[in-house]
């Protein structure tokens, strides 16, 4: 059982937490370098809650300049002590191993680093932001160890927060003008064969994403489960 299984255990079945839409921003959305989408049409800054039991879900669009500074706000109104997540692809190599045939689900690698408060999190964040912000395989977050609170960035740099408090939040991306509504539209949803997306490694400082793993585990980071994708 994951982390997030752990600490939130949230059902799939949200309903939609009904809004008013908001003005969208006049700047367009930009990509990060490690992120290729082809078909950008109705993609804005805008988020979304959905709710399920008193547990909330914020789905956020977040355009590449403000990535690192809305991620830094958000993580710093998560209840400590928390940890630090990174997920990536399996090693091909493994995957070789795990699947025995095309039709087999690819996995993940999901791993910790437990016990942080924010300073910690935010000195480790500090080294690795701009690799974690622009590289399009790795997926990054920081949750909470002892209530429902986690802020994760995932695949193509879609942001999620999972909670029980959403104001603290909403505060945050009201300060960055990224206005709320019914249902956000993601890059997920253009996605055709005509459009696709792709997500690339990139190098920044001379480190991967790898190389910074295997530096964090020095630290305390940890495999912690192996799942489908």
């Amino acid at each position: 059982m994951s982390k997030r299984e752990r600490c939130i255990n949230v059902p799939q079945e949200f309903k939609i937490f009904q809004t008013s839409k908001g003005e969208f921003l006049k700047d367009g959305f930009n990509l990060v370098e490690g992120v290729h989408v082809s078909n950008l049409d109705g993609i804005n800054e805008e988020y979304a809650i959905e709710e399920y039991e008193n547990i909330f879900r914020i789905t956020i669009n977040v355009s590449a300049e403000n990535i690192d500074s809305v991620f830094r706000e958000l993580c710093a109104r998560v209840r400590t002590p928390g940890f630090l997540m990174l997920e990536h692809g399996t090693n091909q190599n493994i995957e070789k191993q795990l699947r025995k045939s095309d039709t087999d689900p690819m996995h993940i690698d999901v791993f910790y680093l437990d016990g942080l408060e924010s300073t910690a999190f935010f000195a480790l964040y500090n080294q690795y932001n701009k690799l974690l912000v622009n590289d399009g395989v790795i997926s990054f977050g920081f949750g909470s160890h002892i209530c429902t609170d986690e802020v994760y960035v995932g695949p193509y740099k879609i942001f999620t927060i999972f909670t029980n408090e959403t104001e603290k939040y909403i505060d945050v991306l009201k300060k960055y003008n990224i206005p709320q509504v019914h249902r956000v539209k993601t890059i997920w949803n253009n996605f055709s064969e005509e459009s696709p997306g792709s997500r690339m490694t990139i190098k920044v400082n001379g480190i991967d994403i790898y190389e910074m793993i295997e530096q964090l585990s020095k630290k305390g980071l940890y495999l912690g489960e192996r799942r489908e994708e």
